[in-house]
């Protein structure tokens, strides 16, 4: 799936770079602007999923500035602060602005990033999960903390990548085999995604953030 017509900014800003649910890194999706790209499910040092993928643009993207003060609410939004923290501008999330668009994703049985093993895939998840499926994506710049799953630790990233409905597959999408593992994992509300690091820092108390 090409995409020929994408915008320059948005290539540039969503395009050949990873895209982390959180700084372990657990999570990662990578899109080219030829159309493919890959996810990577991967949690203490276990790989869950590891799959290629087509996407295409539906259209064209929106963009929006921000004004100061605090981040619109979305459902998958979160000022990331807790009251331990409220006066610390670096825990704070904040967007400067947003480009919004949608793009249809199509999950590929094999592909040069695939697990190695050949029935990985057709193991872990049944055939509805290698349908084409529409996601709204919204892109935002600004500054966004995540704090590592494990440690007082906090990254600070430049970009956000909000996908609806989540990018890995849905509960009804594993085999029974691997429903378990995923139904604990809750991969399936795995919606925001960050890129670019901009800084990191220690906390002492845990952020209050969303998954």
């Amino acid at each position: 799936m090409d995409n020929p017509t994408m915008d320059p900014a948005l290539q540039e800003a969503l395009c050949d770079k990873d895209w982390v649910h959180n700084p372990a890194p657990w999570g990662i999706s990578f899109f080219r602007p030829d159309g493919t790209g890959w996810l990577d499910l991967s949690m203490e040092m276990r790989t869950h999923l590891r799959a290629d993928f087509a996407w295409r643009l539906l259209g064209a993207s929106s963009a929006t500035e921000e004004e100061d003060g605090p981040p619109s609410s979305t459902a998958a939004e979160t000022t990331a602060t807790t009251t331990t923290h409220q006066n610390d501008e670096r825990t704070k999330t904040t967007i400067a602005s947003t480009r919004q668009f949608e793009i249809e994703l199509t999950l590929l049985r094999t592909g040069p990033f695939s697990t190695p093993q050949a029935d990985h895939l057709d193991r872990a998840l049944v055939e509805r999960a290698f349908r084409p499926r529409t996601m709204t994506a919204r892109l935002c710049k600004g500054r966004f903390p995540r704090q590592h799953p494990f440690l007082g630790i906090v990254q600070v990233y430049g970009l956000r990548l909000e996908l609806e409905p989540a990018v890995f597959p849905e509960l009804q999408d594993w085999t029974e085999e691997y429903r378990k593992m995923a139904t604990a994992g809750k991969f399936h509300e795995w919606k925001l995604f960050y890129g670019e690091a901009l800084e990191d820092f220690e906390v002492e108390e845990p952020l209050d953030q969303e998954i």
